[in-house]
């Protein structure tokens, strides 16, 4: 916060030991924005420092984590000051590229001042490259705009640079030139760089001199390439070839300066390594994600094969228990006598045992998921058998019935308890009805008609009650 309080208010902070801290703690607890803003300040302390080399490193990592949630503001102001870094590594290709998108981010974010001295600098940019052309869309595209006076100075400065490299010594210029400066009280403000070489251009070496030493000042040194190769071409042009030389001199001491040459090679090795860091990442996180879709796809399959296991497993308990179902009805069937009430539940049981019969008397698929419905629909049938007994019960024994219906019983309970009376056993009964609702069905009952653990038989008790009701 502190640095980013001195930075808002034009203080070129210089130390690093309270920006490296938020640093330090952001990139392990902080989210992408926190981290964007404390390496891009941490850029700034560099760049003020003049460690162009680490400013570099700086603002390359706060790209990196840029979203579509950062302020186009920030990213105006990144990009601008990565392309004043490239252009001291004399990368214009790069610095061109640079503030172009710091001018792209300005219109979005609506800084119309800001976004017009971008424009202006890439003019300058252009034009000394070699491309006065594209310098002329630039001048077109601010043509008409309202501009603040110090960019007005800064796009009139530029027009008449413009205009000097196919128009040298011209006069009419450097009066111009001479106008614009007169007009703005504080000089702090105008393109000294750019005046001097308009100055140069045009044979004003003199003021050209003057306008350079105000370029020096307002730069606050006078220890960079751009100055050196303006003073000698000046000292030259006014016959003071010594100087001139020794200008030069000191212009290709900073030009051949070792630190200089590590610096140009590492602005590239720096965007290089990152990129290479960013598609390793991306790399990584493909690759977990295949590796996560293939353990999935794994889990999915187990879960399903072992769906399927089950399911076979239970159509074959399901398919064996039929078979011994239709011996046991078989069995009850013959037992039943010729009354109303027993010829009712021979017929009911009739249509049981022949659709069972039916069915296992075809021949067994090699895969019983091929009659999984027919045998879905025999099992759901078992509940209906029991319910058509208990109604027939209800119809020819209607005392016995009303007796346990007054326990609360269902119908199909009721259905049960018939089949018990019949003279079937608890464990022939298991045969027709699954194990588990077998043994739910019968603690149910016996809870019901109050019989405790260790009471009498329910068979017996039926039995009792059925003989009692007169039935």
């Amino acid at each position: 916060m502190l640095s980013t309080a001195q930075d808002r208010n034009g203080l070129n902070v210089k130390k690093d030991s309270c920006i490296n801290v938020a640093v330090d703690y952001y990139k392990r607890y902080g989210s992408r924005q926190d981290c964007f803003l404390s390496y891009y300040y941490q850029g700034r302390v560099y760049e003020n420092a003049r460690d162009h080399e680490a400013a570099l490193n700086s603002y390359l990592l706060a790209e990196s984590f840029i979203t579509n949630k950062t302020p186009d503001t920030y990213l105006s102001s990144l990009y601008n000051h990565i392309s004043a870094i490239y252009q001291n590594a004399f990368d214009f290709p790069r610095a061109l590229t640079s503030i172009q998108k710091a001018e792209e981010h300005a219109r979005k974010a609506g800084l119309t001042d800001f976004s017009h001295s971008l424009q202006i600098h890439t003019g300058r940019i252009l034009l000394l490259e070699g491309y006065p052309e594209k310098t002329d869309s630039c001048l077109a595209s601010l043509k008409g705009a309202k501009v603040s006076p110090i960019i007005s100075a800064h796009l009139t400065a530029l027009i008449l640079l413009r205009k000097s490299f196919h128009q040298k010594s011209n006069p009419q210029i450097v009066e111009a030139l001479d106008s614009l400066i007169a007009s703005h009280q504080n000089q702090s403000i105008l393109p000294w760089s750019t005046i001097t070489q308009v100055y140069v251009r045009n044979g004003a070496s003199k003021k050209a001199l003057e306008s350079l030493d105000k370029f020096a000042n307002q730069k606050g040194s006078t220890d960079n390439t751009r100055y050196y190769v303006l003073k000698s071409e000046i000292l030259d042009s006014l016959g003071d070839y010594r100087n001139s030389l020794e200008a030069y001199k000191r212009y290709i001491d900073l030009s051949d300066n070792e630190d200089l040459k590590r610096f140009g090679q590492d602005t590239r090795f720096l965007e290089e390594r990152l990129a290479r860091q960013r598609r390793e990442s991306r790399q990584a996180l493909l690759i977990s994600l295949l590796a996560l879709l293939v353990l999935s796809s794994i889990i999915v399959t187990l879960y399903y094969f072992r769906k399927a296991r089950q399911i076979h497993k239970r159509y074959s308990e399901e398919y064996a228990h039929l078979t011994s179902e239709h011996e046991e009805l078989k069995a009850l069937y013959n037992t039943l006598t010729g009354n109303a009430a027993d010829k009712a539940t021979r017929e009911a049981l009739s249509k049981r045992i022949h659709a069972i019969g039916a069915f296992i008397s075809q021949e067994k698929p090699d895969s019983l998921d091929r009659v999984a419905d027919q045998l879905d629909s025999l099992t759901e049938n078992r509940k209906q058998l029991l319910e058509t007994i208990g109604l027939l019960y209800a119809i020819y024994y209607p005392e016995f019935t009303t007796c346990l219906i007054n326990k609360n019983l269902s119908i199909t309970e009721i259905g049960f308890c018939s089949l018990l009376v019949l003279g079937f056993r608890t464990g022939e009964l298991g045969e027709i009805i699954n194990r588990s609702g077998f043994y739910n069905i019968s603690s149910a009952i016996r809870k019901k008609i109050g019989l405790g653990p260790n009471d009498t038989n329910l068979s017996i008790w039926l039995k009792q009650t059925y003989q009692k009701t007169g039935a």
